[in-house]
C-alpha cells in the first residue's frame, strides 16, 4: 500500500524520523518492536529497505512513524535524509517483525539500546507507559555524544510526565566536558556500568518503594555491545533477553562442510496468500533467491536473516537456517525459518508463509 508523509522530523544531524499518515479506512495494525518496510525506487531498480517504527499505537492513532539514520555509503538512507518531503508517497508492506514484548501490567521492562537501536524502544516505552500504569521501564541508552542521542527531548518529556515509572540512564562514549558533572556515565556500555545500573533499579533491591515485578529484557545496538550485555546476564545468572540486530556482516560466510554434503537439487512447496508455488532451489541458493529467479514476489526485505519480513514455517520436510539470530528458540523448534537464508535438505518441503 501507499503511505503519505506528513511531517520529517530532523532528530540529529544524521537522523530523521518519518511521519506517515494512518489510511483513514484500513490503518496499519502493529505492535511495538516491529518494523515497517519501505519499497522505494530509483530509476528502474527497487529497493526494500526495514525501519524500526518508533511511534506507539497507544499515542498515535492517526499516525505512524520511523526512524532513517544515514548509513555511511547507503543509497536508500541518504536519499531519504536528503530528499524526502511532505506529500510524498511511499509504497509500504505491512508492518512485521518478531521483536515485539508482550505489554503487561505488573512489569519491569529492561531497555539496553544503542545509537539508532533506540528506535523500536521508543515504540515499547511509550505503549508500556501509556496502557500500563502499574508496569515500569528502566533504558539504558548508550551514544557518542550529546548531539547524537536520539529522541532526546522526547525522553526527558516522557520522564517529567511519568516520573519513576520511568527511568533513563545514558552512556556516552566521546562526551563534552560537563557531561559527567550532570551525573552522566562516560565511556563505552561496560559490563560494570550494566551491572550496576540493573542491581540498584531492580525493582526488588530498591531501597524506596521495592516492588516484585515480572522482568522482560530487550537489547538492540551495535554487536560489541550486545556481547557485553549478554555475557553480563550469564555472570547475574538472567534469562529471557531478547535481542533486535541492524548490523549486517556482508562477509563471506563458510558453508559448513557437513551442511555442503547435504544439499542437493530440491523440490519445494510454498503456499502464500492463497497461491501454491512448486520449484526448484540448487545447492548454491537460497529458498527466497529460487523464488525470485522465477518471478515468486514473496515477502522479503533485509536479505541478510535480521528482519524476518520472510518468515515462513516449514510444515513438511527439512530445511537449514544459515543465520538464526532473529528466530527464538522456540520458533526454530516449532520449524519458522526464513527464506532468505534457508536450504531445503530433504524432499517434500512445504513452506507456508502467512
Amino acid at each position: 500500500m501507499q503511505l503519505e508523509v506528513q511531517n520529517i522530523i530532523q532528530q540529529t544531524e544524521n537522523a530523521v524520523e518519518i511521519v506517515f499518515n494512518q489510511p483513514q479506512n484500513a490503518p496499519l495494525s502493529y505492535k511495538s518492536g516491529q518494523f515497517l518496510t519501505l519499497i522505494i525506487k530509483v530509476g528502474k531498480e527497487e529497493f526494500r529497505r526495514s525501519y524500526s517504527i518508533c511511534s506507539s499505537y497507544a499515542t498515535q492513532q492517526s499516525t505512524i512513524s520511523v526512524l532513517v539514520k544515514r548509513v555511511e555509503g547507503g543509497k536508500i538512507s541518504n536519499l531519504l535524509n536528503n530528499s524526502i518531503k511532505k506529500g510524498d508517497l511511499i509504497d509500504v508492506l505491512v508492518p512485521t517483525g518478531t521483536f515485539a514484548p508482550e505489554i503487561l501490567p505488573s512489569n519491569q521492562y529492561f531497555l539496553f539500546a544503542g545509537g539508532s537501536g533506540i528506535t523500536p524502544m521508543m515504540s515499547i516505552l511509550q505503549s508500556v507507559l501509556h496502557t500500563q500504569p502499574t508496569s515500569e521501564v528502566c533504558l539504558i541508552y548508550a551514544s557518542r555524544n550529546e548531539e547524537n542521542i536520539l529522541f532526546r527531548e522526547r525522553l526527558e518529556n516522557l520522564q517529567n510526565e511519568f516520573g519513576n515509572k520511568l527511568k533513563v540512564f545514558h552512556v556516552l562514549s566521546r562526551p563534552s566536558a560537563t557531561w559527567a558533572d550532570n551525573g552522566g556515565f562516560t565511556g563505552r556500555l561496560i559490563a560494570e556500568v550494566v551491572e550496576k545500573i540493573m542491581k540498584e533499579n531492580t525493582s526488588e533491591n530498591r531501597t524506596e518503594n521495592p516492588l516484585t515485578l515480572s522482568k522482560q529484557y530487550l537489547m538492540c545496538g551495535t554487536s560489541g555491545m550486545m556481547e557485553t550485555i549478554t555475557h553480563t546476564f550469564e555472570k547475574l545468572g538472567l534469562q529471557g533477553l531478547r535481542k533486535e540486530s541492524f548490523a549486517v556482516d556482508f562477509t563471506q560466510k563458510t558453508v559448513p562442510v557437513e551442511f555442503s554434503k547435504e544439499r542437493i537439487t530440491q523440490n519445494i512447496t510454498v503456499i502464500y496468500n492463497g497461491n501454491t508455488y512448486n520449484f526448484d532451489v540448487n545447492p548454491s541458493q537460497t529458498i527466497l533467491e529460487a523464488a525470485m529467479k522465477k518471478n515468486i514476489d514473496l515477502p522479503y526485505s533485509c536479505q541478510s536473516g535480521l528482519c524476518t519480513a520472510c518468515l515462513g514455517k516449514c510444515t513438511q520436510g527439512a530445511i537449514k537456517n544459515m543465520e538464526t539470530d532473529a528466530l527464538t528458540d522456540k520458533e526454530i523448534a516449532e520449524g519458522y525459518v526464513l527464506t532468505c537464508s534457508a536450504h531445503p535438505i530433504s524432499t517434500g518441503v512445504v513452506i507456508e508463509i502467512d
